[in-house]
């Protein structure tokens, strides 16, 4: 009667987990990928590598800061094979709220994209007004091998200025299944050591 005890209440954890994805954290996978734009000029020199280093410290050599030549603002992460990703975070410039992105979309890679045409990019997120320096968006998970970040209105004092995407991939529980998985081997070992 233990045995069977122990085994539903395992089981209905594992179920939670799985549904939920309880007991799991989520891992920003960023700094995993390479970031890239499409050929804007960052005023201070700053390689675009940084808004995915995992640094959103505001300072003069931390971030994308463009130089305003254009009205759209395209900023990339990619990666070398395919995640399941339900999660973006974003730290705008902390300088001011005058730096903070106002419109932009969020953005998932076609299956064999290419990051420099805007036709191989699903929106996930779309936002318009923001005014938040540290937002954070969920959507429903999708399987890819690149996230976007498509600025169309920089905020109230343009060029934009942006420091760091994070990106989440949706988090596997699997220690709990592992453990149901495992359990009736268990249950049954104990059985035979007991007859014994």
């Amino acid at each position: 009667m233990v045995h069977k005890s122990i085994l539903f209440s395992v089981t209905i954890l594992a179920a939670l987990a799985m549904a939920g994805g309880a007991y799991a954290e989520s891992t920003n996978i960023a700094p995993l990928g390479t970031a890239g734009n499409d050929g804007y000029w960052n005023v201070w020199g700053d390689p675009t590598s940084y808004i995915n280093d995992g640094v959103w410290a505001w300072n003069s050599s931390n971030g994308f800061h463009s130089d305003g030549s254009n009205d759209t603002t395209r900023l990339w992460v990619t990666w070398t094979e395919d995640y399941l990703i339900d999660e973006v975070e974003l730290w705008h410039c902390e300088a001011g709220a005058q730096y903070i992105a106002a419109d932009y979309l969020i953005q998932a890679l076609h299956a064999d994209g290419n990051p420099t045409v805007d036709g191989d990019w699903t929106t996930v997120v779309n936002v318009t007004g923001n005014t938040n320096v540290n937002p954070s968006y969920t959507f429903e998970p999708v399987t890819t091998a690149g996230i976007r970040l498509l600025v169309t209105d920089d905020g109230p004092n343009a060029p934009l200025r942006f420091e760091e995407l994070l990106v989440y991939e949706v988090p596997e529980p699997a220690s709990i299944a592992l453990l149901v998985l495992g359990l009736p081997g268990l249950l049954r070992l104990r059985r035979r050591q007991g007859a014994v």
